[in-house]
């Protein structure tokens, strides 16, 4: 009884530990939720505030690229370009006789091969000519465009750089904007990294939980299954027991039955019997009155008569 008393006891106990388990893998993936939504926000708004550096980055490459431009602008408003303008003619002239020349050697080298040379060296040396050709194509193209800039009038220039000037003003009011923007981004993403930490946080402490109610209830179960394992013999022989004491009592119930089946015939040949009797008891009284009047009328005859007749 104390050792059943005892196996109920630590059954009690570890189906209070499952609840308390289920419990905690409830709250536990409540926690997930949590952290995932505010992990999302926090990635929300580290891109919005990744965005808004690059958006400012480029403000800020604009706006130096504006002051370089009003810079070069006002200086060559203000230089002589004669001289650079007659330095850029001469080396667009020594590009294009070099171009010629490259033009030349090239169509003796598509012609037969030069000197006897082998075709995979001829190849590699046109290989070395288009090389050649296109860096000086570049660099007449970059020669050019500084021929149009040095060719410009220099009030031109002058106003040239107050619109860069301008432009480059209006950039660092947008640019401003930007940064304040900038500022309430970082707040909302100080905010969602705070409320990031603290979901963590109730999520490890949830995770904590959740562990020590398994340990509670796996040494539970395991106390459980020991006692069981234990108590199981005398259970099955107790349940032995009750077994061959509940077929006695069926086959007691059966004989009961038997019995009484046995008293209610026994009654009832008594209660027919009993009729019987009360019958005959009646025929006899009958026969004994009939017997006595007989007798009485017997009796009644004088035997002097008799003895006269």
């Amino acid at each position: 009884d104390s050792l059943m008393s005892s196996l109920q006891q630590t059954e009690a106990d570890f189906m209070a530990r499952r609840a308390e388990q289920e419990q905690s893998k409830s709250l536990l993936k409540e926690h997930d939720d949590h952290v995932a939504g505010a992990n999302s926000r926090m990635e929300e708004a580290d891109k919005a505030v990744q965005e808004m550096r690059r958006r400012i980055a480029e403000h800020e490459g604009e706006i130096s690229n504006k002051q370089r431009e009003v810079q070069q602008k006002r200086i060559m408003a203000s230089s002589d370009l004669s001289a650079l303008r007659g330095k850029l003619s001469a080396e667009l002239e020594n590009i294009k006789q070099q171009q010629t020349k490259l033009r030349e050697r090239a169509i003796q080298l598509q012609s037969n091969g030069p000197d006897g040379s082998s075709p995979d060296g001829a190849k590699e040396e046109m290989d070395k000519l288009k090389a050649e050709a296109g860096r000086l194509k570049a660099r007449a193209a970059e020669l050019q465009q500084e021929q149009q800039s040095v060719t410009v009038d220099p009030q031109q220039l002058e106003q040239q750089a107050l619109e860069a000037e301008a432009a480059a003003g209006r950039l660092c009011e947008q640019r401003e904007g930007l940064r304040a923007e900038m500022q309430r981004l970082e707040a909302q993403h100080l905010q969602a990294r705070s409320e990031w930490q603290e979901a963590m946080s109730g999520l490890q402490q949830a995770r904590q939980a959740k562990e020590v109610a398994d340990l509670q209830a796996m040494s539970l179960k395991r106390q459980l299954e020991g006692q069981w394992s234990s108590w199981q013999p005398i259970w099955a022989k107790r349940l032995q027991v009750w077994r061959s004491r509940a077929m006695a009592l069926c086959r007691a119930r059966q004989s009961s039955e038997l019995l009484s089946s046995a008293v209610a015939l026994g009654w009832e040949g008594l209660r027919q019997e009993m009729t019987v009797r009360r019958e005959a008891a009646a025929a006899v009284n009958d026969l004994q009155h009939q017997l006595a009047e007989l007798a009485q009328g017997l009796c009644s005859v004088e035997d002097s008569m008799l003895e006269n007749d």
